[in-house]
């Protein structure tokens, strides 16, 4: 540990101001406080880091960038999920996919400090800050850029289900344009304002955070404003469905004998309330525990990292019995943790505090993850096994089969209007739907198989009295064939057809 005994102004372990000529660095990170030398009070300043000092030999924040590096290989993944397999199954959608972008940037800064050119002091008592070191510009600038991705994009996530579930108001283009412009214009413009009025340095571990002083008003105050908003258009969706399908649980009056017949019927054949509470809790509580984890995510670390503060915020009585225990010592910290505890935010919390910014990615994961994507997946492996192996034995007819069916589905999930998110149709519907079974044809449309495989000329039977109908409409899923009207069966003229 870094001590400097030569100096006879300031006891062991401390520097003196003074004896470091250098003016660079983060300076409001220097910890430093007056000492009476007897004829003179000196400033005195702790060696950096100032963690080797408030914390035990056993603190170590290494581990932080492993646990990004493994989260940024799962947000890899997710990516290539919802890349590679259809919408069906992985319910791709942009406002589903921002928000990853913020935790695969989150992950990125969190692996930098993993670089051995990493220097966390500037000289023996200024730690680095963004404008003197660029591993902490870069780390500092990419955390919080991910940051304000993934709470901003969670908030137009939230503003979309309340529009289209509470106003019936469906977003367009226009909408998409604006959310995402907000999401990455507007979250590069919230970076460099609290780059321009606070910046960020080391403070703790060696990961730049934003900087204590103004900190509150340029990053900390407006995140947790916009994640408690995200958070309460959650609750309000979720109450205003329940309150919905409670309300519909009721009997109506009609002065219309039959109406009132055939509305108590569809009442009385709807599954119990209790039974479509339940799925609608089912249908958004991904959503709700995205809403929550990122709250309760910013409101943690945000109360732990402010609590890190510069000396000269704290008050010289708070740190005075732990500055006596260090001189008595002679700069022996092991003996001085209890003091050093007393003064906040303490290593247990540093560390919790750490970790948790750093696996947000993995909850993130879990809250978006699907048994259908699962599926997926195990399907696009077997067919490229099955393509393999029949490349292998000269045969094509079974990699030809597999294509021919992703190309179905692949057909089919893009008639489905490019995935949708979270079944905002099935809320509207879970507490209104018709109990009496419809039979359509549903999937892949006629003209889309046309347009693949080509038209298939019709072999007529050899007793066979029909001819082939002509389509006549083609609406969604739903197939509607009439007979031509100029070809008809004459049996007078011999049983033939007469055009």
């Amino acid at each position: 540990m870094e001590t400097n005994s030569s100096y006879a102004q300031c006891p062991e372990p401390f520097i003196p101001e003074l004896s470091v000529a250098t003016r660079r660095g983060y300076l409001d990170g220097r910890w430093c406080h007056p000492h009476d030398n007897g004829d003179t009070i000196v400033s005195c300043c702790f060696p950096c880091p100032i963690t080797d000092w408030r914390y035990s030999d056993d603190f170590s924040s290494a581990m932080v960038p492993w646990i990004g590096l493994a989260v940024l290989v799962i947000m890899i993944v997710s990516a290539l999920t919802f890349i590679v397999l259809p919408v069906s199954a992985t319910q791709r959608h942009y406002l589903t996919t921002s928000p990853l972008m913020g935790f695969i940037f989150m992950s990125i800064a969190f692996i930098i400090p993993l670089n051995p050119s990493v220097e966390y002091c500037y000289d023996a008592i200024t730690p680095n800050y963004w404008l003197s070191e660029a591993n902490c510009a870069a780390s500092g600038a990419l955390l919080l850029y991910g940051v304000w991705v993934l709470v901003i994009g969670c908030f137009f996530r939230s503003l979309s289900l309340y529009l289209q579930l509470c106003w019936d108001v469906e977003p367009g283009t226009k909408f998409r344009a604006v959310s995402i412009a907000c999401i990455f214009v507007g979250s590069l413009a919230m970076l460099g304002i609290v780059l321009g009025v606070s910046g960020v340095s080391y403070q703790v571990g060696n990961m730049c955070y934003v900087s204590y002083p103004r900190s509150i008003g340029s990053f900390w105050g407006p995140l947790i404003g916009v994640a408690f908003i995200s958070f309460a258009l959650q609750l309000f969706i979720m109450a205003y469905c329940i309150r919905g399908v409670l309300a519909q649980g009721g009997a109506t009056h009609s002065p219309d004998p039959a109406a009132a017949t055939a509305t108590t019927a569809v009442i009385a054949s709807r599954p119990p309330a209790s039974t479509r509470v339940w799925r609608i809790l089912q249908l958004q509580w991904r959503a709700i525990a995205i809403a929550w984890l990122i709250l309760l995510y910013v409101v943690y670390v945000g109360q732990s990292v402010l609590r890190f503060r510069g000396a000269s915020e704290y008050p010289y009585e708070e740190l005075k019995p732990w500055i006596d225990c260090l001189v008595r010592s002679r700069g022996d910290q092991e003996a001085c943790l209890e003091p050093a505890a007393k003064i906040e935010p303490n290593q247990a919390t540093v560390v919790s505090a750490l970790a948790l910014l750093a696996s947000g990615g993995f909850w993130g994961a879990v809250c978006t993850v699907r048994w259908s994507m699962v599926r997926a997946w195990i399907d696009w492996a077997k067919d490229k096994k099955d393509a393999v192996a029949a490349l292998l034995r000269g045969d094509g007819r079974r990699g030809r089969r597999s294509t021919r069916q992703s190309d179905l589905e692949r057909v089919s999930s893009d008639d489905d209007g490019g995935g949708g998110d979270d079944n905002v149709h099935s809320l509207r519907t879970v507490s209104i739907s018709s109990p009496t079974p419809t039979t359509t044809m549903t999937g892949t449309t006629l003209e889309d198989v046309d347009r693949l495989y080509g038209t298939r000329k019709y072999h007529a039977p050899q007793l066979s009295f029909s001819a082939p109908g002509r389509i006549s409409a083609l609406t969604g899923s739903t197939v509607t064939t009439t007979i031509s009207s100029h070809n008809t069966y004459d049996p007078k003229g011999g049983g033939k057809w007469a055009d």
